[in-house]
């Protein structure tokens, strides 16, 4: 079992963030949006406490840090703000039907080495 699940601290953390930031209701969906892979023993945590606080369906919606800087030095930098068009809808028809929505970061682990950008 990995050390998270037996961590209490971040545990409680988890649920604080459940029931009081997100404040989960019984029957409300929950979106964890660009959780980072890294993170994803506590995604699970908290995916479990939002079920344990009566969720109905919990969506979460993956960002691979290393991905991403690839995806940065290797597109026009117009590129950057864009949004493909499904993140748009996906956003959209949730705030519509009252999706909850937290956003995580987390510390990236390993070298995540930016290089110098040539152009």
């Amino acid at each position: 079992m990995p050390a998270i699940k037996q961590n209490t601290r971040v545990r409680r953390y988890a649920r604080l963030l459940v029931k009081v930031a997100v404040n989960i209701q019984p029957g409300q969906r929950f979106t964890i949006w660009k959780a980072p892979v890294d993170a994803a023993p506590f995604v699970r945590m908290l995916t479990e406490e939002a079920y344990i606080a009566g969720a109905s369906y919990v969506d979460v919606f993956w960002r691979d840090d290393h991905l991403e800087l690839i995806r940065l030095m290797r597109t026009a930098p117009s590129v950057y703000t864009d949004r493909p068009d499904w993140e748009v809808t996906v956003m959209e028809n949730s705030a519509r039907q009252g999706v909850h929505f937290s956003f995580l970061t987390a510390p990236v682990r390993g070298s995540l080495t930016i290089p110098q950008r040539q152009w």
